[in-house]
């Protein structure tokens, strides 16, 4: 057990844990494959959770590029860390379970205080949603990535110097 404050708003691990299985219920997410051929991915202590979840189908296609969409979420329900939330495309994740090529990253943290728990559920699970079920982001992804793609900084690095805001 632990002593918190009045200030202190808990996430408890298993509404994090339902919040995902309803949005990946019966969909194309899964675990990315390890290199021990272990499942892997999904991890829980007494503590904390954590799971890593990527979904390649539909790829999402730029250019010559197929990018699949993965999220990690981890909550600590004794405030050790955050909740958190980090959705991505990426290229590639290998059998240690890095991450190639991310794009478009966002990340949603929130902290264990009074407000934590509403937090969570106007914040958190309609952005897992959308991004589970989200087929309609492709368009905007591509265009977006590819405008980033065919942009032309400058020729040379003094340009690209230049062009930068000064600090």
């Amino acid at each position: 057990a632990a002593f918190t404050g009045p200030t202190y708003g808990r996430i408890w691990d298993s509404d994090v844990i339902e919040a995902l299985q309803e949005a990946v219920s019966g969909s194309g997410w899964h675990v990315p494959e390890s290199k021990h051929s272990l499942p892997s991915g999904l991890y829980a202590s007494d503590r904390d959770v954590f799971a890593f979840m990527v979904s390649d189908e539909p790829p999402i296609e730029v250019g010559n590029a197929k990018l699949g969409r993965g999220f990690f979420i981890w909550n600590s329900e004794t405030g050790a860390s955050t909740f958190g939330l980090t959705t991505f495309l990426y290229n590639y994740v290998c059998g240690n379970h890095v991450v190639w090529g991310a794009e478009d990253v966002n990340e949603l943290r929130i902290v264990h205080r009074t407000k934590a728990p509403d937090r969570f559920t106007t914040d958190a699970v309609p952005v897992l949603n959308r991004f589970v079920e989200s087929k309609t982001v492709e368009g905007t992804i591509r265009i977006v990535v590819e405008k980033a793609m065919n942009d032309k900084v400058g020729d040379n690095l003094e340009t690209v110097m230049a062009s930068l805001p000064s600090q």
